[in-house]
């Protein structure tokens, strides 16, 4: 097996999302409070969609580690920090400093400026080893 940076980073950028999902699903009540907490879905959907961006990272965070549909990981993934980047950005203008949910409550995060660096870090490395997956296709 060949390792280089990308493969690496691969690696590295899956065992994150894998965390974020596994520590957001066993404590589900408390991240679905962190959902509800940013108020832009009724209350019928928060714990529904608690489960389905848990479950997402974790799987896609699986497929990038194992490099299974690794195309399809990297969008969705991106899709989805770009989604939290925004919510957290938005909170932290309003100045509505609070959990931001990110690595569940074992590591814990705050909508401030090193979560936002944070997040553009991790889009950045998608974007990189998407760019340089499979030619960028």
């Amino acid at each position: 097996m060949h390792l280089n940076f990308v493969t690496v980073l691969r690696y590295l950028l899956g065992l994150v999302f894998v965390f974020s999902g596994f520590v957001k699903i066993i404590d589900l009540g408390w991240f679905s409070g962190v959902v509800s907490s940013y108020g832009v879905l009724p209350d019928f959907l928060v714990l529904p969609f608690s489960f389905l961006v848990s479950f997402l990272e974790f799987v896609f965070g699986l497929m990038l580690f194992f490099g299974i549909g690794v195309v399809y990981a990297l969008f969705g993934l991106i899709f989805m920090v770009f989604g939290f980047t925004i919510l957290s950005f938005s909170r932290f203008v309003l100045g509505e400093v609070g959990d931001c949910g990110c690595f569940g409550r074992f590591v814990g995060g705050r909508n401030d400026i090193f979560h936002l660096f944070l997040n553009l870090l991790l889009i950045s490395g998608l974007i990189f080893v998407k760019l340089k997956t499979n030619g960028g296709k």
